[in-house]
């Protein structure tokens, strides 16, 4: 992490020094086209999973759609019940904010 990346605590927008949680949350899609070849061609194979992944393509069954980093205060960790989906939605408001600038 560089100088420029640091920020207040999303949660309570307080100084996180010196000790802080670095959180990053990754929205990730199942990619249904990999699973479903992989199932087809075990089903081919009599059911061996093994096989499959031997024979098979070996794709990546998950497809990564967002990834979002926050900064906690350990204060805010310790002591306050974080609801993670509003403080995502105020840090992507706060992003958009700054792009518009």
């Amino acid at each position: 992490m560089k100088i420029e990346d640091l920020r207040p605590c999303d949660v309570c927008n307080g100084v996180i020094a010196p000790v802080f949680y670095q959180v990053s949350l990754t929205q990730t899609m199942i990619n249904t086209g990999a699973v479903n070849t992989h199932m087809g061609l075990q089903m081919q194979l009599g059911g061996s999973h093994q096989l499959a992944k031997v024979m098979g393509t070996d794709e990546d069954v998950d497809h990564k759609i967002n990834t979002i980093e926050l900064l906690i205060c350990q204060n805010c960790v310790l002591t306050e019940a974080i609801c993670l989906g509003g403080v995502i939605q105020e840090r992507i408001d706060k992003e958009k904010a700054n792009e518009s600038n």
